[in-house]
């Protein structure tokens, strides 16, 4: 089943037309101005990025190759607002699409942070974390989310290393299983249920407030208020989501 149906020109660049595009509650592309930060994403949710002034478009390492630019996060990151990133509350489906290239850098890249929601960050469930998503290994991506009472741990692990190259990571929830796929391939699903913490969330990306950080060039980040695929495999898109 493939993620993106068929093709259109748009903004003079060619584009894949994505068929679920209703239901994208955030999309960050990373095609942007080199040397300039984003101040809202492409749906015009506000995002404020962190003191550093690291987190910026430049020209590479991107995905897609007719982008000017990529987003890229080197020990910096943003905040928005939780709501888009609020996973499997009532058991409503979601996607988180993320095109990265990640690369290797200080302290190798053990339990790196990618996004973290909650509305507080110092401990899981209420007042804490209720998802968080981080880079665990050269070749795993690991999402934690809050369950009953404790954090659950599903881990997406590649065939090989996802480093210093481009790759695709979907997770996706149905409303009752949970897979993860890389570069278009199912590597891991579960069946745990998803528990909301409640109160106002918010979401960081690229937490810059973590004793460790991932550096990436991000060149696309959708969250999706729908299940895109429940396929065990899907054809990956060559161009990039009109």
């Amino acid at each position: 089943m493939a993620v993106f149906g068929s093709f259109r020109m748009a903004s003079s660049k060619a584009c894949a037309v994505d068929a679920s595009a209703g239901s994208r509650t955030f999309l960050m592309r990373g095609d942007g101005t080199a040397g300039l930060a984003p101040t809202q994403d492409d749906l015009g949710n506000a995002v404020a990025m962190s003191a550093s002034g690291r987190t910026k478009y430049q020209a590479s390492p991107k995905y897609w190759s007719d982008y000017t630019t990529a987003l890229f996060f080197d020990s910096s990151g943003y905040t928005t607002a939780g709501a888009p990133f609020n996973f499997g509350s009532g058991g409503a489906p979601f996607s988180l699409l993320l095109r990265p290239w990640f690369v290797t850098g200080v302290g190798g890249e053990t339990a790196q942070p990618i996004l973290a929601t909650g509305n507080g960050f110092g401990s899981w469930g209420p007042g804490g974390l209720q998802n968080e998503i981080r880079l665990v290994s050269a070749g795993t991506v690991r999402l934690n989310f809050y369950s009953g009472t404790t954090p659950y741990t599903f881990d997406i692990a590649a065939p090989a290393s996802i480093m210093d190259s481009a790759h695709e990571v979907l997770i996706t929830y149905d409303g009752t299983t949970t897979r993860g796929y890389i570069d278009g391939s199912l590597r891991a699903s579960t069946m745990q249920a998803y528990t909301a913490i409640g109160g106002t969330l918010t979401a960081r990306i690229g937490d810059p407030t973590d004793a460790s950080y991932v550096k990436v060039g991000v060149t696309d980040f959708t969250a999706y208020a729908s299940c895109l695929t429940t396929a065990s495999s899907y054809t990956l898109p060559t161009l990039p989501p009109c």
